[in-house]
């Protein structure tokens, strides 16, 4: 709101935006996306990785949770 705002001051054109503006920033932004995914996705696989090869005391609350569950309990 405070962009629109300052945009209104500059009394320049109206945005527009099109399909191929869309596509521009979406293939811009396609490597941010993903590392943003990854780095969502890497505690969850840390534990994965860990329940491998450690006993589940070890994993702390995850382990704990695998061993009466029987699976990784979902995110909160």
């Amino acid at each position: 709101m405070v962009a629109r705002r300052l945009y209104e001051r500059l009394r320049a054109k109206p945005l527009a935006s099109t399909r191929e503006m869309a596509r521009h920033l979406w293939a811009g932004g396609a490597a941010i996306v993903s590392l943003t995914l990854v780095q969502a996705a890497q505690p969850y696989l840390d534990v994965v990785i860990l329940s491998k090869l450690v006993p589940p005391d070890a994993l702390g609350d995850f382990g704990v949770a695998k061993t009466i569950l029987g699976r990784f309990p979902r995110p909160r």
